[in-house]
């Protein structure tokens, strides 16, 4: 056991001091043991016995005792500093860096106290045992998943076990590769919008743009188009009561980042109870959300019993299946929450990058303006997106050095083992595809490196050049993976195709630091760039 001598202190201190305090306060009362004495006698022996037990022994002696805790931990605190950072995830590639492992790959962070803690799991192979041959011995974390859940419902994210297999198979007919493929032109259509709107609203005099919030409009109306068959029409009105109402769940706002860590530590039937501006601000939203998602079922449903056959899109699928509208309900806003906020967010990163490496930039540009020059805007498609590779390589990039969603945890429902570990129930788990993403043991020297070309050398025997399949896991693997994700990279792709290929771009200020926010998922505070309009390339 590896163990910093803070921590063999503060077990001391543990041990100790309610003994001695009991002792001192004994004898200032000249041994007095009426009832208030002895009460507060009575109350330093719980606390004594409560951290002997869920503690000292657990650390010492408990069933993960054997296994490595990370170095840097606080004297009280434990690694909460680590575990709660501003970007969520990324201090365990510090602590990663400084400890020697064995091929498990497996170390323990401790809370607050050095009480509970989690398991972080860095090696590809036991990654692949907690979410793929051990998934279901594992949920999602209660309380995090109660407060998303009133921004997403209780769609494939927030479900467990039997229920998230019966969502799932009923949902994934909808994202089969052919049915996605027949939504890309809608996708290069509002691409094409997204890029018109970006030149309309560029300041003409300092040819500034804030890029993050004009893009979580374009992939909001995206979703609405592909997915439902609804223009939002976001793109051309910011105000737009939908946009708005998602701009500020998912805006990671200073009330709700407070509200977010106070239901963390309250019971989760509080959460909605809690008075808070956070907790208000979301409440009204959800009900925006639920009544705009109850209209779209049903103008869809009418729709369908009038041609038969109804559009093709995601919606028009689920309005064919067993799930009731409730179930549906649920499951669209999971899809317009999740689906285009990790998208905008992913999109955000990738031009960020771009815009402070200016070869690559130029270079993806010169492929896409002479793939699209061969073609009218009504006649790209999946394929047309799949015959530039170095667009996806540097899409596949964005998304290793930046996933959008950092870091992501499991509770073991029973009794379970990981890479020979016995693990007790209770026990928190904890994977990081923002650190796995960037280990240098996986990603070779340059693992720290934006570098689209990792992704094109031939004699890759992974995709990426890393030594395991699951050293790249931005939508995660195994049932619980994201089952968007081939919607998510042709979005992603379509949009970075229009906006490179339109615009020439880089900082506004190029010794702005990049600042990073979230709660469940991650994304620049704000982007400004200084962008030069080059005109279309495509066919008239």
């Amino acid at each position: 056991m590896l163990s910093t001598p803070r921590t063999h202190v503060w077990m001391l201190c543990l041990v100790t001091l309610p003994p001695m305090a009991s002792v001192y306060l004994l004898k200032n009362s000249h041994y007095d043991l009426s009832t208030p004495n002895l009460l507060v006698h009575l109350v330093i022996l719980a606390l004594w016995l409560f951290s002997m037990n869920n503690i000292v022994y657990e650390h010492y002696f408990g069933p993960l005792s054997d296994v490595p805790m990370a170095g840097g931990d606080w004297f009280v605190l434990g690694h909460t500093p680590y575990i709660f950072g501003n970007i969520q995830g990324l201090p365990y590639l510090k602590l990663v860096n400084n400890m020697k492992l064995d091929h498990r790959g497996v170390f323990r962070v401790k809370g607050i106290f050095h009480l509970g803690g989690q398991l972080v799991l860095t090696a590809p192979e036991t990654i692949n045992e907690a979410l793929n041959s051990h998934c279901y011995d594992y949920v999602k974390p209660p309380k995090p998943i109660a407060f998303l859940s009133r921004i997403i419902g209780n769609g494939l994210i927030a479900s467990e076990m039997a229920e998230h297999k019966a969502q799932r198979k009923a949902v994934w007919p909808a994202f089969q590769g052919h049915m996605i493929r027949e939504l890309v032109p809608d996708m290069w259509r509002k691409s094409f919008e997204f890029a018109d709107v970006i030149a309309s609203e560029t300041d003409r005099e300092t040819a500034m743009l804030e890029f993050n919030g004009i893009v979580s409009r374009a992939t909001l109306d995206i979703i609405g188009v592909s997915a439902f068959g609804k223009d939002f029409q976001t793109l051309y009105n910011s105000d737009n009561r939908l946009a708005s109402v998602y701009k500020k769940a998912f805006d990671p706002t200073p009330d709700i980042i407070r509200y977010f860590a106070t239901s963390m530590v309250l019971p989760s039937f509080m959460g909605p109870w809690i008075p808070m501006s956070g907790n208000r601000k979301i409440t009204v939203d959800s009900m925006v959300m639920k009544e705009q998602c109850a209209q779209l079922i049903a103008e869809n449903r009418a729709a369908l019993k009038e041609s038969g056959d109804g559009r093709p899109d995601i919606l028009s699928l689920l309005l064919k299946t067993d799930l009731s509208d409730e179930e549906i309900l649920d499951q669209m806003l999971t899809f317009l929450g999740a689906g285009h906020e990790t998208t905008s967010s992913a999109s955000t990163f990738a031009v960020y990058l771009l815009a402070t490496h200016p070869d690559i930039q130029h270079r993806v540009r010169k492929e896409v303006r002479e793939t699209l020059s061969k073609y009218r805007p009504e006649e790209l498609t999946m394929q047309v997106l799949d015959s530039m590779p170095y667009l996806a390589a540097v899409a596949s990039e964005a998304l290793r050095v930046w996933p959008t969603v950092p870091v992501t945890s499991r509770v073991a429902v029973k009794q379970t083992t990981i890479a020979g570990l016995n693990i007790p129930p209770g026990t928190h788990v904890s994977i990081a595809p923002i650190t796995i993403h960037r280990l240098e043991s996986l990603w070779g020297k340059d693992a720290l490196v934006f570098n689209p070309d990792r992704w094109l050398d031939p004699s890759n025997t992974v995709p990426g050049g890393s030594t395991h399949p699951l050293a790249y896991i931005p939508f995660l693997t195994g049932p619980r993976a994201c089952i968007g994700q081939v919607f998510a990279k042709a979005e992603m792709r379509c949009l970075l195709a229009t906006y490179v290929e339109r615009f020439q771009f880089e900082m506004f200020d190029p010794n702005e630091e990049l600042s990073v926010a979230g709660v469940i998922t991650i994304k620049p505070r704000e982007l400004k760039l200084r962008i030069t309009d080059l005109g279309s390339s495509l066919k008239a």
